[in-house]
């Protein structure tokens, strides 16, 4: 796990990279409102694991896919973060 906490500009770089052509990003969004289907979701995941180099298991993955907002799920991220 990196030694600094990742920032939200880094965890919204990792959705960035799965987001389809014209999405614009959003906190406020919900994975819907930006074109996120599952196989995107699941991109995003990896990249989030692999870039963050964070573990992230059943519960977290589950938490991180059901948060409402982007801007939930950018909390939800730091949440696995901090608890290491």
């Amino acid at each position: 796990m990196p030694a600094t906490a990742p920032d939200t500009q880094t965890i919204l770089a990792c959705v960035r990279k799965s987001l389809p052509p014209g999405a614009e990003l959003s906190l406020e969004k919900s994975f819907g409102e930006l074109g996120l289907d599952s196989l995107r979701l699941s991109q995003v995941i990896i990249e989030i694991e692999d870039n963050l180099g964070l573990e992230l298991d059943d519960g977290d993955v589950e938490a991180v896919l059901t948060s409402p907002t982007l801007g939930d799920m950018v909390g939800e991220v730091e949440r696995v973060w901090k608890r290491g």
